[in-house]
């Protein structure tokens, strides 16, 4: 468990240090002649360093330290500043050059040595005696020192908000977004949608660095959908950058990417999962070797990469493990699933009948569509975002980018589901999705024409994906947020030869390009020429389009090239 740490912000001497290492923050070329060598290891990556220090009185409060606890810096009855713990380092001489000594009455008292540093600064507006309260502190407790705050408070905390993250959220209130009552009326967000906007970007950045040219709202599309579920398919020819995109994205947040490359033999979840052998011993294959990696790794992301997942059935090797997935839930602020391996009577193999799939674990296959694959189910279908890659350009791309670094800072919050059910949403989202599901409504009308209408699960996923959308709107828009989700839920499961299919296509077409006068006795010129001029939903314009010039060519039809 992440613990808390208060500290006081106060005295001349103290508020001048903080802005000056805190508020401003510190260039580490300033400091680097006084750096250890494992500073310097440690803060590769970091060139403004956000810097504190203690007393050798606090000492003992300094090595409890861990990274990634909470420190709180306490001001006048508030909780001015929060930040996570990076590095700590006793470092003297560092201490002397960046605040100079401790003076009392014209007497140096000692060095604020036992330095550490800090990431995720925040300004925040917290009410002290809530903290108070959780931890059974005398009424008129303040903070006097640098001190671990109580475990019971933390335990409380977790125990009502789920998380501290969410703690910080919901108290963090502008005393004029209060009712005379004291009820809230307007939350602050506390991470700006700029910081989640500059990761995406330092994210394609880093992509494009490495040669590869995917657009910036491919990695956002990206970066969506497998926070909307931790299943997403990547669909295209071959070479289109299907695999590089999973792996240079994992490579960009220092992730894991493990690729698992799926036979044409695989037949059922034992070539995925393991099998017991004739001495009943359980023979794990490499995905439970992840998930264990994983499971003792909880805040690192893995991602799984299934290469070629379609050169077997994916629903006789695939079934049981979506299947588990399908029961995530929040315990907490973990999200668990059922066990993945249930009824373990193998020799030496208790361990596996705790196993589940972790919630930093993120499945991504890669498929092409040719003679020597397999289509997918409705099942598999519905349960993914399915990413087509086609669009290629042939051009090098820009040599002339600097090294970008990867982001080291990134834990499994950056792709953590917020929301498994719609019943999970608050009232505010819950309203906002009203707009989204009215265009789906519309377009399920259209689809039960033809027996393709969409359920529930595809209903929640794209609000979800469209509510985690609001957060980087200045890189995806409303309306191209939403033409992705019609081009990687609804498309994909649309195939047929019948009459009824060619129909339901024209009236999508119809529909989604505000052209509503279509009908099947348009032939595909003219209903091209009466959209050229459309850019709303025009990547899944674009994508019907094809699937229509394909039916009547070929009299069937078919998502997938």
């Amino acid at each position: 468990m992440v613990n808390i740490f208060l500290a006081p912000r106060s005295g001349e001497q103290s508020s001048g240090n903080f802005q000056k290492t805190i508020e401003d923050g510190y260039k580490k070329e300033d400091i680097n002649n006084y750096l250890s060598e494992e500073d310097k290891i440690k803060l590769v990556n970091h060139n403004v360093l956000y810097i504190w220090g203690n007393m050798p009185s606090k000492k003992s409060s300094w090595e409890k330290m861990n990274l990634g606890d909470y420190i709180f810096f306490y001001k006048k009855g508030k909780i001015a500043w929060i930040g996570k713990l990076l590095h700590k380092s006793h470092n003297k001489k560092l201490a002397e050059k960046l605040w100079g000594p401790k003076v009392v009455k014209n007497m140096v008292t000692g060095y604020w040595e036992y330095i550490f540093c800090l990431k995720d600064m925040e300004e925040v507006n917290i009410d002290y005696s809530i903290l108070r309260k959780f931890a059974n502190y005398s009424p008129n407790a303040v903070v006097q020192g640098f001190q671990p705050y109580r475990t019971e408070g933390t335990q409380n905390i977790i125990e009502k908000y789920g998380s501290i993250d969410n703690f910080i959220k919901s108290e963090n209130i502008d005393k004029n977004n209060r009712s005379k009552e004291g009820d809230i009326i307007m939350p602050k967000v506390v991470e700006s949608k700029s910081k989640l906007t500059v990761k995406i970007k330092n994210i394609h950045d880093f992509i494009l660095s490495k040669g590869f040219n995917y657009s910036l709202k491919d990695i956002a599309n990206f970066y969506l959908s497998l926070k909307t579920k931790p299943f997403v398919i990547l669909a295209g020819i071959s070479g289109t950058g299907k695999t590089q995109l999973a792996r240079k994205f994992a490579e960009a947040i220092n992730a894991e990417c493990e690729l698992i490359p799926v036979k044409p033999d695989w037949t059922d979840n034992s070539d995925l999962i393991g099998y017991v052998d004739i001495d009943n011993k359980f023979k794990e294959k490499a995905i439970i070797r992840i998930i264990k990696e994983a499971t003792s790794q909880p805040q690192k992301i893995f991602i799984v990469l299934l290469d070629e997942m379609n050169l077997a059935r994916v629903e006789h090797y695939f079934s049981d493990f979506l299947s588990i997935i399908e029961t995530r839930e929040y315990d907490g602020n973990r999200i668990v699933t059922k066990n993945l391996i249930t009824d373990v009577n193998y020799e030496g193999e208790d361990e596996l009948k705790e196993l589940i799939i972790p919630e930093n674990v993120y499945i991504v296959g890669t498929v092409n569509m040719d003679e020597t694959t397999h289509p997918f189910s409705r099942k598999v279908l519905d349960r993914a975002n399915s990413i087509e890659l086609n669009q290629v350009d042939l051009d090098w791309t820009n040599e002339s980018l600097d090294k970008i670094e990867k982001l080291e800072d990134i834990n499994n919050d950056f792709l953590k589901a917020m929301y498994l059910r719609f019943q999970d949403l608050p009232e505010n989202e819950k309203e906002y999705s009203k707009k989204i599901i009215n265009a789906l409504k519309k377009i399920d009308e259209i689809l039960k024409e033809a027996d393709f209408q969409i359920g529930y699960r595809i209903r929640d996923e794209i609000c979800f994906y469209m509510l985690y959308q609001k957060e980087i709107e200045d890189i995806i828009s409303y309306e191209e947020a939403f033409d992705f989700q019609i081009m990687q839920k609804i498309l994909p499961r649309i195939q047929g030869s019948s009459s009824r299919v060619k129909k339901l296509i024209v009236k999508l077409i119809g529909y989604l390009s505000g052209k509503g006068d279509f009908d099947e006795k348009y032939s595909v010129e003219e209903i091209t020429k009466s959209t050229n001029e459309i850019t709303k939903n025009r990547k899944s314009i674009n994508k019907l389009l094809f699937m229509l010039r394909r039916y009547e060519d070929d009299g069937f039809t078919s998502f997938w090239v």
